[in-house]
């Protein structure tokens, strides 16, 4: 789990990348509330089988970003890249 905190609004790119088979990725507003629709948490739609989130951030404002790795030994560690673009990789 980390947390993101944007000193531009705009659109992120939000990309997970694990030392294992698969990743899961949740996004939550300020607020706690998940700002990822159900279903597109484990979207496959980044490298292999890593997940990648197009999301609208408003500058100051705290976001968590969670990641579970799909694995049957739960060990490992994986990233979290966020960057600003106005390129829609999705």
């Amino acid at each position: 789990t980390t947390r993101f905190t944007p000193k531009e609004s705009g659109w992120y790119n939000i990309e997970t990348f694990s030392d294992d088979e698969d990743t899961v990725m949740e996004i939550y507003n300020p607020q706690g509330h998940s700002m990822v629709a159900a279903g597109e948490s484990d979207g496959d739609r980044g490298v292999d089988n890593e997940e990648l989130q197009r999301k609208y951030f408003d500058a100051g404002k705290t976001y968590t970003i969670q990641v579970y790795m799909e694995d049957s030994d739960d060990e490992g560690f994986a990233w979290v890249h966020v960057w600003r673009s106005s390129w829609n990789p999705l």
